[in-house]
């Protein structure tokens, strides 16, 4: 495969990023969820991975963002990442799953949302996170609360 005549574009943090179908995106994040089946080299570096983003959930994304409450809240059972335009992964070691999600229109507070409702629907998010993650508020510019997100009740069926 000649890598040079790939699609790509820049990502958020500005370095060169190959274009990935969801698809392979979620199978990649499953097989570091389940590293059974890579290579010894490689299944190693998917639990360090996972041991560092539950080890230090700050240094995924920093403060008060979604993914830094969802891998604090879940260490073992989910790391979350966001990615540019409304991308979304995930690893769910506990089930053997990945996810990949993308907002078409490239809203992240609308895929932080959509990751809430999916982790919710998987069982994997506690009790105590679901008004916080599943319906964030909407602040002004000021800051006075204006509104809140709220997953499609028809979202996952």
């Amino acid at each position: 495969m000649d890598w040079h005549k790939l699609p790509y574009g820049t990502d958020g943090c500005g370095i060169p990023t190959l274009a990935t179908p969801l698809r392979s995106l979620a199978r990649a994040m499953a097989s570091m969820a389940d590293p059974s089946g890579l290579s010894s080299k490689h299944a190693d570096a998917a639990q360090r991975i996972r041991a560092a983003m539950n080890a230090e959930p700050f240094m995924v994304a920093g403060s008060g963002r979604f993914c830094t409450l969802v891998n604090g809240a879940l260490p073992g059972v989910a790391q979350v990442k966001t990615g540019a335009e409304g991308v979304f992964c995930g690893m769910l070691p506990t089930l053997g799953l990945g996810v990949a999600i993308k907002m078409w229109d490239g809203a992240a507070r609308a895929a932080e949302v959509a990751m809430a409702s999916l982790l919710s629907h998987l069982g994997v998010l506690p009790a105590d996170k679901h008004e916080e993650l599943l319906h964030p508020p909407i602040r002004n510019v000021v800051g006075l609360l204006v509104g809140e997100m709220r997953p499609a009740k028809s979202w996952l069926g």
